[in-house]
């Protein structure tokens, strides 16, 4: 059930804790590779650890279309809490930016070349006719998903069954080249400023959505154990893509 923090109402308000939220969107990346592109056996059972701690929630998971995303998502789910539910989206946001996918797949890696590539996309010093700009995936991104999220939560709403979503969670298995501009889409931090490398293999990005009047709902990341409210960041982005 919905703990007493987020159903109570003061001044009609909610209350809310952003350790608590109502539903919370990771953006994680795949488990490490090999040089030809396939998950490692270490990789794949730490996948395999991960699961074992999210079969606690109530999960819907996607999957961006590479093998290595694929192979992290299904080792997560394999094997754990029926309450887990399983659904690769091939047609989601990441189809549309397969071709950033392709040059990340033959560039980016743990490596010091990796991170200067990534490092010169994320500065925009990467031709636009080669791939597509951080902004532009991060905007996708945050359309496709944060974009659901919040349209269900005001159905929900709508149908008084706000309830039904208490710790509900949302795991999308996907690339450092998607974790990163979304950082700074929603932060208006400069990723490489604070970070001097990727995010590591199965980190993730979280978003938490909370409660606190009617219709409208607050927004954190958190990323490193730092916390960031992005409420008026996502609103904003949403509004200009008429999502909301």
């Amino acid at each position: 059930m919905i703990t007493k923090r987020l159903a109570k109402r003061k001044k009609g308000c909610y209350t809310y804790n952003p350790k608590d939220p109502l539903i919370s969107l990771s953006l994680r990346r795949h488990v490490k590779q090999t040089r030809t592109g396939t998950p490692t056996k270490k990789g794949l059972e730490n996948a395999q650890k991960l699961g074992q701690k999210l079969s606690k929630k109530k999960l819907k998971t996607y999957a961006s279309p590479t093998k290595r995303t694929k192979e992290t998502l299904n080792h997560i789910t394999q094997k754990h809490s029926v309450r887990i539910k399983q659904e690769v989206n091939e047609n989601s946001a990441f189809r549309a930016i397969q071709k950033t996918l392709d040059v990340f797949k033959n560039l980016v890696g743990d490596n010091k070349v990796g991170n200067k590539v990534a490092k010169m996309w994320m500065n925009n010093k990467i031709s636009t006719k080669i791939i597509k700009r951080p902004k532009d995936i991060a905007d996708l991104v945050i359309k496709k998903r944060c974009g659901v999220v919040l349209r269900l939560i005001r159905q929900k709403e709508r149908q008084g069954k706000l309830k039904d979503l208490s710790k509900a969670s949302v795991e999308v298995i996907t690339h450092a080249g998607i974790i990163m501009p979304v950082f700074e889409r929603l932060t208006n931090q400069k990723y490489y400023d604070k970070y001097k490398r990727m995010p590591n293999n199965l980190e993730s990005l979280t978003i938490r959505f909370i409660p606190f009047k009617k219709k409208q709902v607050k927004i954190f990341l958190v990323f490193r154990k730092k916390k960031y409210d992005v409420t008026e960041r996502t609103y904003n982005i949403l509004k200009k893509q008429k999502v909301l």
